[in-house]
């Protein structure tokens, strides 16, 4: 029995890896051999585990036609339409909620505003619904399968405890985060992030040549993503990256960075300065 459980974990482990090869090669000519070398996974393993995520709908495989010599070899590749991803951005007074497929191809898109005092689990509410408004949708036009959500927000997250740190713009502060939304009896999970680690987690992920990431995130606030050996790092308390509230030198006196450089800093200055 122990031994059929290490088996089985090994198995999940490896179709993981398989999958998420994929999702980075989504765009290119891809065999059972290619992940095999590249994962160093045995290649009976691999063809186990690839015939698994066919039967699953994540994958699928096909003759490639490219070439007339020799034998032809199969092509693996994600199936686009089996999955949905949805991406949540919440930025200063307004969210942005993507739907893409495995290709990462955007298949729906729907932007909301609100007010800046607006509480937390109110904009949570108005989230939920467009979401499930919009899913509901697409849902009906074929047979996907929704992976997650993911929220990008400006603000330090704890995960421990599952909740927000404290956010300066809109004053939430130790509010609990929510782990999933229902749709038809299905418990979609979500999954928070501070918007400039995903920034640098984003940036890593596509350049394979830097191992340290420095992400700077700029808008009404500022923000700092760091990976250090391809790790996210956030610090004891996850304020890692919190450089906005850093006090410079600024005209003899000491600001806050992001009253200096921000978005809305800059606005002022142009208000004030420019007809």
């Amino acid at each position: 029995m122990a031994k059929s459980r290490i088996s089985e974990k090994i198995s999940e482990t490896n179709k993981k890896r398989i999958l998420y090869y994929l999702f980075k090669n989504y765009n290119t000519f891809t065999t059972r051999t290619n992940i095999s070398k590249d994962l160093n996974i045995s290649f009976p393993a691999v063809s186990n585990n690839v015939a698994q995520l066919i039967e699953e709908g994540f994958i699928l495989e096909e003759l490639d036609t490219s070439s007339s010599l020799g034998r032809r070899s199969k092509k693996i590749y994600l199936n686009p339409n089996s999955k949905i991803t949805i991406v949540v951005h919440i930025e200063y007074q307004n969210a942005n909620i993507i739907f893409l497929d495995n290709h990462q191809n955007r298949l729906r898109q729907k932007k909301i505003v609100f007010e800046r005092n607006i509480k937390f689990r109110d904009l949570w509410e108005l989230l939920e619904k467009e979401i499930k408004a919009i899913l509901e949708e697409l849902l009906s036009e074929n047979d996907s399968e929704v992976l997650g959500i993911c929220v990008a927000i400006p603000t330090p997250i704890d995960k421990k405890n599952k909740r927000i740190i404290k956010s300066r713009f809109y004053g939430w502060k130790d509010e609990p985060i929510f782990e999933y939304i229902k749709v038809e009896d299905k418990k979609i999970p979500v999954f928070w992030e501070n918007d400039a680690n995903l920034l640098a987690k984003g940036f890593y992920e596509s350049n394979s040549r830097y191992e340290n990431v420095l992400a700077i995130y700029f808008s009404m606030g500022i923000g700092m993503g760091i990976m250090i050996n391809g790790d996210l790092y956030t610090g004891k308390e996850g304020n890692a990256g919190e450089i906005g509230q850093l006090k410079v030198e600024y005209k003899g006196e000491y600001e806050e960075l992001e009253k200096i450089i921000s978005e809305r800093s800059l606005i002022e200055f142009a208000k004030n300065k420019l007809k």
